[in-house]
């Protein structure tokens, strides 16, 4: 059984004030990325605590059993359907029995699928907004757990005009699995060109001068032809330049959209982690959750700033920590260098074990260079 290790972090809740002492759930390599994002922003709104505090770890079916029995007896899509209800019609009775119905419908299904939580989900993501996502029964429990789920994967009508173009218009490129299949296709109109130079320079096709096919092309063909390249070429070079699956437009989007006091799931490289916006200095924040820092005090939030280089990290009142190692480790890093197409999360022990050990030696080489000077 999968058992997970637990970090005892300080946190101030931002529909209270009150600060309290909770245990929130680390991440190793393999780990489940989307079980623990929700676990872990239900245990910072204060709908889930893990009991007894003292416990070093949890299994993986006590993960299971936490989140059934919030459903169960804390339902929040009948808070939801009831909120909604109230500001629009009045409630009848069986309008409540049709929520009640729905309900335990929403329970039953979600019971079914958290299991799939576990490994990694695959995750379609929509470029124009920072809550669009591909509808999936998966991604749906975000939804029936009352926890929102967004990402900064966004396409500026700005910067990215030549994209945006794509995204918004005829061509219909509106997500990550649109752009894929743009990308193929061009660069199966381009002999194979497009991928290995994404940079423009791959040569028009004419019917006159075409040479890799044995048949001539038509006008008419060499124009759709060079468009599909065309297209693959732009949506090529925006794929390279946001591998990190944030743009600054994105960030900036978040920034502003989110509440203070905001916690949310957050997507990002293939991982799914807890995001939260401090109502103390409007920045945004994501959860630390690696293994090997479980027993860092000093290290639970790291400040999202930009879309490539690791933020600041601070403790879990917002103090800025003292060791700079972090989820940016493994999580930040272009997608190719890391060992998985899903989101599995996770931190790198060896990168942490490292960077003490270059510390460490920074400091004896600064001694010595003291001494060697007295001399």
């Amino acid at each position: 059984m999968n058992q997970y290790v637990l970090k005892p972090v300080d946190w101030i809740d931002p529909a209270t004030g009150i600060e309290k002492r909770i245990k929130i759930i680390t991440q190793n390599e393999n780990g489940p990325c989307p079980l623990l994002a929700l676990c872990n922003t239900l245990i910072l709104q204060g709908k889930v605590a893990i009991r007894p505090y003292d416990r070093p770890t949890i299994g993986y079916d006590h993960l299971l059993e936490l989140l059934a029995d919030y459903l169960l007896n804390d339902d929040p899509s009948v808070t939801n359907a009831s909120s909604m209800s109230s500001s629009t019609t009045p409630r009848t009775g069986e309008r409540v029995e049709s929520e009640k119905a729905k309900s335990r419908f929403e329970i039953e299904s979600a019971l079914r699928l958290l299991p799939h939580l576990e490994h990694g989900l695959d995750v379609n993501v929509y470029f124009k907004s920072i809550r669009g996502f591909e509808p999936t029964a998966e991604l749906g429990l975000f939804h029936t757990f009352g926890v929102e789920l967004v990402h900064g994967w966004v396409v500026s009508p700005v910067i990215d005009a030549a994209m945006f173009a794509l995204v918004d218009g005829p061509a219909g490129i509106t997500s990550y699995n649109k752009a894929v299949e743009c990308i193929v296709s061009g660069d199966d109109a381009g002999g194979g060109l497009v991928v290995e130079d994404f940079r423009g320079r791959v040569a028009p096709i004419s019917p006159s001068n075409h040479a890799s096919q044995s048949s001539s092309v038509s006008a008419q063909e060499a124009l759709l032809q060079n468009e599909k390249i065309a297209h693959a070429l732009v949506v090529q070079e925006f794929m390279n330049m946001t591998k990190t699956q944030l743009t600054h437009y994105g960030l900036h989007v978040l920034q502003e959209s989110l509440p203070e006091g905001h916690l949310c799931a957050f997507f990002r490289n293939n991982h799914f982690c807890t995001l939260f916006k401090n109502p103390m200095d409007g920045n945004l924040y994501t959860l630390v959750t690696d293994q090997s820092l479980a027993h860092e005090q000093s290290i639970v939030w790291e400040s999202l700033v930009d879309v490539d280089g690791a933020g600041d990290f601070l403790d879990g009142l917002f103090r800025h920590g003292t060791l700079e190692v972090g989820d940016y480790v493994r999580n930040n890093q272009p997608i190719e260098s890391q060992h998985s197409a899903q989101g599995d999360g996770g931190g790198d022990e060896e990168y942490v074990l490292w960077k003490c050990f270059e510390a460490e030696f920074s400091s004896l080489f600064l001694i010595l260079l003291y001494y060697t000077s007295e001399l």
